[in-house]
């Protein structure tokens, strides 16, 4: 087993060298002529001529006596719903927690293909169970939501005759 790690620490020994005086006499490295350049570019690029993805998400809009959103809060709901579309609406049905302590059903129809809604709970409803649901005449259609970032309840329906309907109320 020695004689195997001697000879072996040998070989490393020997090719370390020939590598280190191959590259000390330049014989590895390309001649400076034969390196690439850099070339600037005709035209400095310009980010408005690429799409904005941020035009495909629609935020749904809290009104007024919804509670506030802050956004360093560890404990946002967030409800994402995903068309196929973009021009076709889609009907979202979510509880709004109010300043006042209430609870509200918002209804919203949108074009998609991306909605989302970010809330903030401020009431003593309790824990009953609250819906969260899209519907569309089309398909495909997801629904996700999340509480403080994690995921807690998704949906998707690839639609039919009868349209696309998800629900993302979980637990």
């Amino acid at each position: 087993m020695r004689s195997i790690a001697a000879a072996g620490a040998a070989a490393l020994v020997t090719a370390s060298c020939v590598l280190l005086s191959a590259c000390s006499t330049g014989g590895v490295l390309p001649e400076a002529s034969d390196r690439p350049t850099a070339t600037p570019t005709a035209e400095p690029w310009d980010p408005g001529a690429v799409p904005d993805p941020g035009g495909a998400i629609e935020v749904l809009p809290a009104q007024r006596g919804d509670c506030p959103v802050d956004p360093a809060a560890t404990d946002l709901i967030t409800f994402v719903v995903a068309s196929g579309d973009d021009t076709r609406p889609v009907r979202v049905t979510y509880p709004v927690s109010r300043a006042d302590g209430t609870l509200f059903v918002r209804r919203m129809t949108q074009p998609g293909p991306v909605l989302t809604a970010v809330l903030a709970e401020c009431s003593d409803a309790g824990p009953a169970r609250r819906s969260y649901r899209a519907t569309a005449e089309f398909g495909p259609l997801s629904c996700a939501r999340f509480v403080g970032g994690r995921l807690v309840a998704s949906d998707e329906d690839a639609g039919d005759a009868d349209g696309a309907r998800v629900d993302c109320t979980g637990d």
